[in-house]
């Protein structure tokens, strides 16, 4: 059972790279439909627990026969009916141990629901994580599918977390068009600028600034993925298709290979579905980079969940966030 616990004097990044290495070391691979997905939600669910949450293991039997694929949820209350989900996928490839792609996210949503749980937040919190990534987004299609049209409308932001250290440059993407690494699908700026939701990286690039963290997004230099988003191949993609903004965090390369960010690292490559995916490889490559990446996305991601959003981004006539104990409009 889990013990360690960020205290106020916990240094951000500490507990979520325990629970990458508790993921990746202690379990190794989680492909999908294996032992080792299961363990991995079991580790899940244990370490939410500990935390005071009372997490569920969700699974889809209207919607799929597959009794293994399952979400594991968390739910943090806040001021507001209105509700932001963090999500990423705790399963992984065969290959490698998963601890870029997806250990690094899912100790990040654990440090942050730790670090959160007893905060007071503008909006409640619905911490995900997903199970079936690897084989086509099951856990995150199965989880928007059974979403009622009222819990899609209180819905103010999804925060997809796949990939956050290990590459090279710590990025954050939002809104966008339908598009995929290996599916060029046309598009036109004027289509794009309709579709893009660009208040989420806007804002955490203002913390950013001001808080001196360097992080950056997609630069646009391949015509099929337009400056500020990404591929739909992730965890976002089945809310982002609900009409659901997204902000996603990732560590990846935009400037080499096809410039697609499918290339993590200049130096090994991919990283991701190979065997370099690993704790030992990538600490040995890069000493220090998954402290400091891990450490980055944490800071962040708890300005995002504890500031309330942008008003024009709110939805129109829907219920607002009520003000905080002391009075406070935010935490």
């Amino acid at each position: 059972m889990p013990t360690l616990k960020a205290t106020p004097t916990t240094a951000p990044g500490v507990l979520a790279y325990k629970e990458m290495a508790a993921l990746s070391r202690g379990i190794g691979p989680r492909l999908a439909r294996t032992s080792g997905e299961t363990q991995g939600a079991r580790f899940v669910k244990s370490t939410f627990d500990s935390f005071g949450y009372d997490a569920t293991i969700l699974r889809f039997p209207r919607f799929t026969n597959d009794p293994r694929l399952a979400d594991v949820v968390a739910v943090k209350p806040g001021r507001s009916p209105l509700q932001i989900i963090v999500g990423g996928h705790y399963d992984s490839v065969k290959v490698g141990r998963g601890a870029f792609d997806n250990a690094s996210g899912i100790g990040v949503m654990l440090e942050i629901a730790q670090r959160l749980q007893d905060v007071d937040t503008p909006y409640t919190i619905r911490f995900i994580a997903f199970g079936g990534e690897e084989i086509g987004m099951r856990g995150s299609c199965q989880y928007v599918k059974q979403m009622t049209s009222q819990e899609k409308a209180n819905t103010v932001l999804m925060v997809n977390l796949d990939s956050v250290a290990g590459g090279d440059m710590l990025n954050v993407y939002s809104g966008g068009h339908l598009v995929h690494r290996r599916a060029h699908l046309p598009w036109s700026p004027e289509t794009s600028a309709r579709q893009a939701v660009r208040w989420p990286r806007q804002e955490v690039f203002r913390f950013a600034k001001e808080m001196g963290i360097k992080i950056q997004t997609s630069p646009g230099l391949n015509p099929h993925w337009p400056a500020g988003q990404t591929c739909f191949c992730s965890d976002h993609a089945p809310f982002r298709w609900a009409g659901i903004p997204y902000l996603y965090f990732e560590a990846t390369n935009w400037y080499i290979g096809n410039k697609d960010g499918w290339i993590a690292t200049r130096k090994a490559g991919k990283l991701w579905h190979t065997r370099n995916d690993t704790l030992a490889f990538i600490n040995e490559e890069w000493p220090g980079r998954l402290h400091r990446q891990l450490a980055a996305v944490v800071e962040l991601l708890q300005r995002v969940l504890t500031t309330p959003i942008p008003a024009h981004a709110l939805p129109p006539g829907g219920p607002s966030v009520s003000p905080s104990p002391s009075g406070s409009p935010s935490p």
